[in-house]
């Protein structure tokens, strides 16, 4: 299934084992991840087509298209002459509009050098910034998209009556990790450990959420509450 460029986000890397990643700036536009060979030409008098053999990838400047904020303009220039991790990471966990990078769909990593100019203008537009990140190691996808990490919860909508309880069963990769639960309406079901207890009619957003090198996932369940008959 295709999947849009909604929820891509250029991430920054600070040194650990292993990286913890951030959101460095907020990118309207990216650039193609990778390149492709050069094409060495092997052909000799004696074939009747021509031949190859695939040579060095040509790999150009990444270059990001931004909005400018002075904010952002400085803390790029700050980055500067110096070697940085970075990454494109496609996919996200929404909760409140609020878009948070996962990564699920894809982490596509790199080191190298960044700077910043501020672009040009003409009326009524918004001020743009380009970001461009010379690459000083190969491009590479970070994990499989199984290996990701991850909340699933079993169930993303339940319907009980006042009084009832219901005990959530969920996955988490890496296994093991540490939940941490909320319900956005409390007085309608509250949640502890996983356990939703149904207190009120209305409904409430149930959510599970890990925490993995730094940045969280998490995973969500709408409960309706009706009231006893």
């Amino acid at each position: 299934m295709a999947i849009s460029t909604y929820k891509s986000f250029l991430m920054s890397g600070t040194d650990a084992n292993p990286i913890v990643w951030s959101k460095l700036i907020d990118i309207k536009e990216f650039p193609d991840l990778g390149g492709v060979p050069e094409m060495l030409d092997t052909t000799t008098m004696s074939d009747s087509a021509r031949t190859y053999i695939l040579g060095i990838q040509e790999t150009e400047a990444l270059s990001f298209t931004a909005n400018y904020t002075l904010a952002d303009y400085a803390k790029i220039k700050a980055m500067e002459y110096v070697v940085h991790h970075f990454a494109v990471w496609l996919g996200a966990t929404v909760a409140n509009e609020v878009a948070t990078p996962t990564g699920v769909d894809g982490k596509f990593e790199f080191d190298g050098y960044i700077t910043v100019t501020k672009t040009g203008g003409g009326v009524n537009e918004v001020q743009n910034m380009t970001v461009t990140i010379a690459p000083t190691t190969v491009i590479k996808q970070a994990q499989s998209a199984e290996e990701l990490p991850r909340v699933e919860l079993d169930v993303h909508a339940l319907r009980l009556t006042v009084g009832d309880t219901y005990t959530f069963a969920p996955v988490t990769v890496p296994a093991g990790k540490s939940i941490t639960w909320a319900s956005s309406a409390q007085t309608k079901a509250s949640v502890a450990a996983g356990v939703v207890t149904a207190a009120q009619a209305g409904s409430t957003i149930i959510s599970a959420t890990i925490t993995d090198g730094g940045v969280d996932y998490n995973d969500t369940c709408t409960v309706i509450v009706e009231a006893a008959q």
